[in-house]
């Protein structure tokens, strides 16, 4: 199923593009000084796992809930990697 594109641009302007670990607030479209186009470095993560072995994975959840709005959260780089870590 994946991650539905309504759910996406709910959880980018709910998180404003910034960095949603508390503390980091890091903005995340970036603008290069080079003249070049704007990218997005943030990162959408599961706050329960995606798939069975993977952290915080809870098996009662549908896939419509695994992949919905209310199970993600928007990060920077470096947090979704901590986070995915611990």
């Amino acid at each position: 199923m994946g991650i539905s594109e309504k759910s996406m641009k709910i959880l980018w302007a709910s998180a404003a593009g910034r960095c949603s670990f508390e503390g980091c607030n890091i903005e995340l479209v970036q603008q290069p000084e080079c003249n070049i186009d704007r990218h997005l470095i943030g990162e959408m993560a599961h706050i329960k796992g995606d798939k069975a072995g993977s952290l915080r994975y809870d098996p009662t959840q549908d896939d419509k809930e695994r992949h919905g709005y209310e199970n993600l959260i928007l990060l920077c780089p470096t947090h979704h990697t901590m986070i995915d870590k611990e």
